[in-house]
């Protein structure tokens, strides 16, 4: 079959060869990424499954979180993490009830906020070993900013308590890795 290229959302190009194809990742800075309306519709039905899931549990928040923001939170953390697998090119797990495991892969956490300079927030109980990735914006644009090691980021400079939070590591975006 002959080779084609296939862009897969990201600006890179895949070579096709078949029904198999195969690319080398190697980029700078942050990736701009937008969800088809399939992925978005995807992405919202596992955020709301996290939420009534939750619901159903009784689950507690965190001392201080605006629960009115609990829906919005879990759909576009969910679609942020399938736009970082779609421009990553693996595997979503569409995992609901799983916490601190990894969301993507065996090591990654996705973090998302709406703020488009806002931090990424690591805690205490958060893995060392785990990486965390810092994507902002809203469904269905995503950027994918960069990412941080969990023991790198649990530094006494990053320490912020806003609001009634209780503390946490802000890491800002200029101390993220955009290395992928």
């Amino acid at each position: 079959m002959k080779k084609q290229q296939k862009d897969n959302g990201t600006g890179m190009k895949i070579q096709l060869n078949g029904d198999e194809y195969s690319a080398e990742i190697s980029m700078h800075g942050p990736i701009d990424i937008k969800l088809t309306v399939m992925e978005a519709q995807d992405g919202a039905r596992i955020g709301c499954a996290r939420r009534i899931e939750s619901m159903d549990s009784n689950r507690e928040q965190p001392l201080g979180y605006n629960t009115s923001d609990a829906w919005r939170n879990d759909i576009e953390g969910a679609c942020a993490e399938f736009a970082y697998c779609k421009a990553m090119n693996i595997h979503w797990s569409r995992s609901v009830n799983t916490f601190k495991d990894a969301d993507c892969g065996n090591l990654t956490q996705v973090r998302w906020t709406h703020h488009i300079n806002g931090s990424l927030i690591v805690r205490d109980g958060d893995s060392d070993d785990h990486c965390y990735v810092l994507v902002v914006g809203a469904c269905p644009s995503y950027r994918i900013i960069g990412w941080i090691r969990g023991k790198d980021a649990k530094k006494n400079d990053y320490i912020k308590s806003p609001g009634e939070l209780l503390p946490a590591y802000f890491v800002p975006q200029n101390k993220l890795s955009s290395t992928w």
